[in-house]
């Protein structure tokens, strides 16, 4: 079954809920340091699509997000994530036991 823009964002609000909304938007801005404004506009995918200021999860966002909380959950510390001068991961923390 395809998955729905209401499916997607609802995916999207359940995983970012259980995420430390700085470190999202570190990874998703790929190792830079984010600004509020970064940290807003990804955070606008979790309000109600009824609302003006509310984005679209995409089925890339829906994946991201889940592979995030799955690695949280894993006790991986996300800021641990490395990354070159052009966005490339060069340095992947280890899953803890």
């Amino acid at each position: 079954m395809p998955s729905t823009a209401e499916s997607r964002k609802a995916i999207f609000k359940a995983s970012y809920s259980e995420l430390d909304p700085y470190e999202v938007a570190y990874l998703y801005n790929l190792g830079v340091k984010p600004t509020i404004r970064q940290v807003s506009d990804i955070a606008r995918k979790t309000r109600s699509s009824e609302l003006s200021s509310a984005i679209g999860a995409t089925k890339v966002d829906a994946l991201t997000i889940q592979l995030l909380e799955w690695l949280k959950r894993e006790n991986v510390n996300l800021q641990d994530f490395r990354f070159d001068d052009e966005g490339r991961i060069i340095e992947f923390p280890t899953l803890n036991a």
